[in-house]
């Protein structure tokens, strides 16, 4: 909690990388007394610490989300582009499976879509909220059917989405 409080009001500095505006929007919407408290991983030196950053991503992942690597790895996710912007999905997808989601499918939407969609058909709540926090998309719908455990529809919010967390990275 103390940490978390700290980072909110003391610090501007940003994760790097893909968690980056959706770590800030859940210290931004954290209660302190209900944070969970966790040693980021890394090697000590005599004066400095170096921070373990795979390890880090994880312990992000199961203390703001509630979700394992081994339920990111074990939920078959497909991309589907519906954006109209030609490798939009496979842009997508490179950058979730870096951070260890199991993307199993790319391919192109059969239509144009006007809003970046979560379509969760097995009941993984929690994968599909972290995908629509990280896409910048609140859009989740529950359908059934056969295929991948979660589809992303990805519209061309996204690709204004990505530039944004590109910019404020750097």
């Amino acid at each position: 909690p103390g940490f978390a409080h700290m980072h909110r009001v003391n610090t501007t500095r940003r994760i790097v990388g893909f968690f980056a505006m959706p770590w800030r929007t859940q210290l931004e919407r954290s209660d302190p007394e209900a944070a969970l408290e966790r040693t980021l991983p890394g090697d000590f030196g005599p004066i400095y610490w170096e921070p373990n950053q795979a390890m880090i991503r994880q312990a992000l992942l199961e203390m703001m989300y509630g979700v394992t690597p081994e339920t990111l790895s074990a939920t078959a996710v497909e991309v589907l582009n519906g954006s109209g912007v030609p490798g939009l999905a496979r842009q997508t997808a490179q950058r979730l499976e870096r951070l260890g989601f199991r993307i199993v499918r790319v391919d192109t939407a059969a239509s144009v879509v006007p809003r970046t969609t979560i379509i969760d058909r097995r009941g993984r709540t929690e994968v599909a909220q972290l995908l629509a926090e990280l896409l910048g998309s609140h859009a989740i719908t529950q359908e059934t059917g056969e295929g991948a455990d979660i589809t992303v529809l990805v519209a061309r919010d996204v690709a204004g989405y990505l530039d944004q967390l590109r910019t404020s990275t750097r």
